[in-house]
């Protein structure tokens, strides 16, 4: 009784350790889960973001569109964002991302950020990868504050 209460413990271990990453690539690597992942996350965080549509997926290539991001202080707007990169080169400490890019992005400084009187700096953590990135593009830029407008049509 006991060595078959033993042999069913370790029966479900080894399914539930056999399960996680299929159910991780369920969700990363088709393109109903990275859909339904990405707008949890949204929903779910408060970021006051949202996204059109979700094609691809997060363990390939990634095209979102209509891409909203509005705070206190700024308002952005992007027609498509694309972001293509290689997850398996994350197995020998590389990120590799192929390409991101971006189009008919529409940035607008709305105001100033209140700064708390005791703040601290911001400091960049040690991330243990070298990373690389082969193609930056964005298309038509459009920058604007209360006293400018800036657009610039490709930067590479």
């Amino acid at each position: 009784m006991i060595k078959s209460i033993g042999s069913r413990l370790a029966l479900v271990a080894i399914l539930i350790i056999l399960l996680v990453p299929l159910v991780v690539f369920g969700v990363l690597g088709t393109e109903s889960g990275t859909d339904w992942l990405i707008r949890q996350i949204l929903r779910t965080e408060n970021l006051g973001a949202s996204v059109g549509k979700v094609e691809g997926t997060l363990l390939d290539r990634l095209v979102l569109t209509n891409v909203l991001y509005r705070s206190e202080t700024e308002q952005v707007a992007l027609d498509t964002f694309s972001f293509d990169w290689n997850a398996l080169a994350l197995l020998t400490g590389t990120l590799h991302v192929r390409t991101i890019s971006a189009t008919h992005m529409f940035v607008e400084k709305l105001g100033e950020p209140e700064t708390p009187e005791t703040a601290t700096e911001f400091s960049v953590p040690a991330i243990p990868l070298k990373i690389q990135l082969d193609h930056l593009e964005l298309l038509k830029l459009r920058y604007k504050d209360k006293e400018t407008e800036t657009l610039v049509e490709r930067l590479q």
